[in-house]
């Protein structure tokens, strides 16, 4: 099989863009889908997502449709969602998502032209591209920032919570998908510490039970009056307000610290098991990268717990001034 196939492309097809998971990934995607509806308005756009992120996807302005894939039993669901797919007759598929599940998507579209790539399983596109937006014409230079749409009614939710609370006001990411991406509970007790003599707002955000109880724990502790505590109380597009509603981010490796990213929102990353440059955040404004020889490892059970422990909030907290 070819590894490219000529597209005969007029700008009206109907593509299906394939990036379903997790989080972070979804949102880095916003970037390319804003610029190719920019380059082809009237083309139909329709994202293949998962939930819950569909709920980050449905408000975007250029993104006319979904197709979820709920997962509650994963190959059922899916395939069930393979089917809604072939339905559709799309013209284009572009999958972003190069796993096995996205290139078995691929294969059973039934979509004439597809565009991806997979590590073995090349054969099941017909244009084997990791630069979509080079193979469908699309400049994403002149795609500007935000690559975000937050609705107004969740800005609205935003200003009401935070209303009469002092500024600077830092959206503090307190969480991770793998605990060794966390910044210790200790760490952020002693940056808000250290902020509160400044004068700043600090507003907890996350999902998850281990996050409320770290959230419980740094409002206890550090006797924060300053700390507005929103973790699990929020929806995701809540969320996206809260921290658009902020003067600054920070967080370790997660899918909040790529939503303020791609809003604009200045931001600083804690790393320690991953790099910046690896997950697409070396654009932040600052980062800091914990002092191991073995920073990058990606090793989620490592053995040295210190970690992302080793970077100094006194230090993070200068920075963090020096942004606002």
């Amino acid at each position: 099989m070819k590894d490219h196939l000529e597209i005969s492309f007029s700008g009206t097809e109907r593509i299906l863009l394939n990036r379903h998971s997790a989080m972070g990934d979804v949102l880095k995607a916003f970037p390319f889908a804003k610029a190719f509806k920019e380059t082809w308005p009237r083309c139909k756009l329709t994202w293949f997502v998962c939930q819950p992120w569909d709920e980050l996807v449905r408000p975007q302005p250029f993104v006319d449709d979904v197709i979820v894939w709920e997962q509650r039993a994963r190959n059922r669901d899916f395939l069930k969602a393979i089917l809604e797919v072939r339905k559709r007759r799309f013209d284009v598929l572009v999958c972003l998502q190069g796993t096995d599940r996205g290139a078995l998507l691929s294969l059973l579209s039934g979509i004439p032209v597809r565009i991806g790539g997979h590590r073995w399983a090349n054969f099941a596109y017909t244009n084997v591209s990791g630069d979509p937006a080079h193979v469908l014409g699309v400049d994403m230079e002149k795609c500007e920032r935000p690559f975000f749409y937050v609705p107004e009614a969740s800005r609205e939710f935003a200003k009401r919570r935070l209303e009469g609370f002092p500024r600077p006001c830092l959206a503090a990411v307190i969480g991770a998908s793998k605990k060794v991406k966390r910044w210790p509970v200790a760490s952020w007790i002693e940056l808000a510490r250290l902020l509160k003599r400044h004068g700043w707002t600090i507003v907890l955000i996350g999902q998850g039970r281990d996050e409320e109880e770290m959230a419980k724990e740094i409002v206890t502790v550090s006797s924060g009056s300053n700390i507005v505590n929103m973790v699990g109380k929020t929806s995701l597009l809540e969320t996206s307000a809260l921290i658009d509603a902020c003067d600054v981010a920070l967080g370790g490796d997660t899918g909040l610290l790529h939503m303020a990213y791609i809003m604009d929102v200045p931001a600083v990353g804690l790393f320690g098991p991953t790099l910046p440059e690896r997950v697409g955040l070396a654009g932040l404004d600052k980062y800091f990268i914990a002092s191991c020889s073995e920073a990058g490892c990606e090793r989620w059970d490592c053995p040295k717990k210190e970690c992302l422990g080793l970077i100094d909030p006194k230090r993070v907290s200068e920075v963090l001034s020096d942004l606002v």
